[in-house]
This record gives structure tokens, sequence and C-alpha cells, in this order.
């Protein structure tokens, strides 16, 4: 009887694990955890990094870069780019793999289109 009792234990402590792993493996990153990474417009050639510690780089298909700082604001992104343009975009519900940035600001030197940027 004890180890019919040791067996079934054991069989429900590792159900629960693995209940567990899977919950957090299958769960949904946050918008914020979607968006950090490289997202790239192969219209205009243009890359955009999103790092975890809110700054970021635009490089324009020329090699020239700026810098700046991104944010979430309820379901939109938003970012400005020193000496460069600012930009927002609306971020889908679920699964992120695509943001339509439009810019403001388009009369600096660095001025960006309205594009989609795909997750790479």
């Amino acid at each position: 009887m004890k180890k019919v009792l040791i067996i079934v234990s054991v069989v429900v402590i590792a159900l629960a694990g693995i209940g567990v792993g899977a919950y957090f493996l299958t769960r949904e990153k946050s918008p914020e955890q979607q968006v950090v990474g490289t997202w790239y417009d192969g219209e205009n050639d243009v890359t955009i990094e999103l790092k975890s510690n809110k700054s970021l780089k635009i490089t324009k298909e020329s090699g020239e870069s700026r810098t700046g700082t991104w944010r979430i604001a309820g379901d939109k992104i938003k970012f400005t780019a020193t000496s460069g343009p600012k930009a927002e975009g609306e971020l889908s519900t679920g699964k992120i793999e695509s943001i339509f940035f439009e810019f403001t600001n388009t009369n600096v030197s660095y001025a960006l289109h309205d594009a989609t940027y795909e997750k790479q």
C-alpha cells in the first residue's frame, strides 16, 4: 500500500511539474518583451533595434545611424531618435510580428518614411 501511495504521489508531482512548465513555455510574452529585438523595413532598407533597456538604434541602408529611446503607452509604441524623427506604432494584440510606424518630425536631416517593420 505504501508503494502505491508513493508511486501515485510521484506521478501527481511529475504531472504538476509538467503543467507548470507548459504554462511558462506557452504563455504569451508581454508587448514590451515582444518588441525587444531587431525590426526591418525591406522597402526602405531601414533597421530599428529596440533594446530591453529602452534604448534604440536606427540604421539606414547607407550605414548612417541614430540612437534614441522607446516606450510603450497603452496599445502603442513610441520612440524618439536623437537628431532624428519621432514615431508611433500601434501594437496588435497577441503575437506581435510587424509594426507600422508613422513618423513625425520628418523635416529633420534624418527623415524616415511611414512603413511596416517586420520582426527579424
